[in-house]
């Protein structure tokens, strides 16, 4: 770990001050909040990215019913157009 580090960063005026009446309102630094912050935004996007992952279950499609299967290929079906098409259903 490289310890403490200077940054110099752009913040919204408006934003500072509130972050700063916060960190006050909290009886802390105001490096201590952004920095409390940083960590649970970044927390959060972890996770979210984590929960958006997720597995498709395989059903099996018993022959002569309608479902994807091997090859699949847009342009054979015709029916399926902008305006609603009629399919086979």
């Amino acid at each position: 770990m490289l310890g403490d580090m200077r940054t110099l960063i752009d913040v919204d005026d408006e934003l500072l001050r509130q972050a700063q009446a916060e960190a006050a309102r909290m009886q802390t630094t105001l490096t201590a909040l952004l920095e409390d912050a940083l960590r649970e935004k970044l927390s959060r996007s972890d996770h979210t990215v984590r929960s958006l992952a997720f597995e498709l279950p395989v059903c099996p499609v018993p022959e002569g019913r309608w479902g994807l299967q091997a090859g699949f290929a847009w342009e054979e079906l015709p029916y399926l157009d902008d305006d609603g098409g009629s399919g086979p259903w």
